[in-house]
């Protein structure tokens, strides 16, 4: 019976041990990057170029790169395709991009 329960002891120690202890491969200066850093890293100017809809497919071109509904590239989500822009998941928020530029009208603007 105390050789079960010594050896129970050793396993939880090691286990823990195992459990607790950094990883072997990062490098030495490494840093784990919270959800909150990650989101409060700068945020890059996200360029909404082409929309593609067929019956099949469902993508856009966002910064040069083509990204099908659902994917992820390069930190962006793809969350839904729409026929004038886009939803995405980008930086800890979602946001919708549009194709059609939003211009102030000559009465917002002011008389000239």
């Amino acid at each position: 019976m105390n050789k079960r329960l010594i050896i129970s002891f050793i396993c939880a120690f090691l286990i823990s041990s195992v459990a607790n202890s950094a990883d072997p491969m990062r490098p030495p200066n490494a840093q784990k990057k919270s959800m909150d850093q990650v989101a409060r890293q700068p945020q890059k100017i996200l360029n909404l170029q082409q929309i593609m809809i067929s019956k099949d497919i469902r993508k856009a071109v966002i910064n040069g790169d083509v990204i099908n509904e659902g994917q992820i590239k390069k930190g962006i989500r793809l969350v839904k395709v729409k026929k004038t822009g886009v939803v995405i998941f980008y930086a800890g928020s979602q946001r919708e991009l549009s194709l059609i530029n939003v211009t102030k009208s000559s009465t917002e603007q002011g008389s000239m």
